[in-house]
């Protein structure tokens, strides 16, 4: 592999795991926003209820 190589995968291994980590975060945030049980990833009653819903 060239300079150039290595600098352009450390570069997408570098936005790979920024993205990574902005992605987890967004989804903790929207699932405490939902009021899903952190511990076991139960959905809440209204979200079940609004899916059955809407079938």
């Amino acid at each position: 592999m060239t300079d150039t190589d290595h600098a352009v995968h450390a570069r997408i291994k570098e936005s790979a795991e920024r993205t990574h980590a902005e992605l987890e975060k967004c989804l903790t945030d929207i699932l405490k926003l939902e009021s899903w049980d952190m511990k076991t990833l139960d959905m809440p009653a209204y979200l079940q209820k609004r899916l059955h819903d809407d079938r």
